[in-house]
């Protein structure tokens, strides 16, 4: 398939509703092998080791492409879940801080909501990332 192919849709159905349908592979084999690769890359002690499964589990180069991007996939979200689970838990830590704060005297509560003002803007920034 050559640069021209791929954008007049040679060989992919555009309209599939999803990306293992556009190359022609079978959702629910997907999804199985999927999983045992998410499994697989958990414990795998070489990078190589997810690569070399990828392939023999493969029947295409196309089928080992969507495979790889999904399982990436997982790992990205995965990623974000935790990235979240840890602002919801940072900003808990903080607002448990300043209240603290504040009941020891140490700083107003004008000055805790404000701070917890600008906290608040600032880990909305982060998130809409």
């Amino acid at each position: 398939m050559n640069f021209e192919d791929i954008f007049n849709g040679g060989g992919i159905n555009a309209s599939a509703e999803t990306l293992p349908q556009v190359y022609g592979l079978d959702d629910d084999k997907s999804i199985e092998k999927v999983k045992q690769l998410t499994e697989f890359a958990m414990s795998a002690e070489y990078d190589h080791d997810l690569i070399e499964s990828v392939k023999g589990l493969s029947d295409s180069n196309d089928e080992a492409l969507v495979l790889l991007h999904l399982v990436n996939k997982f790992f990205v979200h995965k990623s974000q879940e935790a990235g979240e689970e840890l602002m919801v838990k940072l900003a808990f830590s903080l607002t448990m801080s300043l209240a603290k704060l504040e009941s020891k005297d140490v700083i107003s509560k004008s000055q805790v909501e404000s701070i917890a003002q600008a906290l608040g803007e600032a880990i909305d920034e982060i998130t809409k990332e």
